[in-house]
């Protein structure tokens, strides 16, 4: 299972001209990972409950593991 802690709309569009957001999710288990849009803007990140994991969602609209992006000064992104 996973919830949507944060989410920030971002210049871009996607084919229908439709805002995309930059979303953190909070995940369960590091097999929630694999249910998370891959359709939010590349920076999307992930945090996994179990284990303190981090994924950020990358160009190539996969999610990736990024535990060293966690110690980036208390947020994944600032405004």
């Amino acid at each position: 299972m996973y919830s949507v802690l944060e989410q920030a709309r971002t210049p871009l569009r996607d084919g229908r001209g439709t805002a995309v957001f930059r979303r953190l999710y909070l995940c369960d288990t590091e097999g929630d990972i694999s249910a998370l849009p891959v359709t939010d803007a590349p920076g999307s990140g992930a945090l996994v409950a179990d284990g303190g994991r981090l994924y950020l969602l990358d160009h190539g609209r996969v999610w990736k593991r990024a535990d060293a992006a966690a110690g980036m000064g208390g947020g994944l992104w600032k405004s």
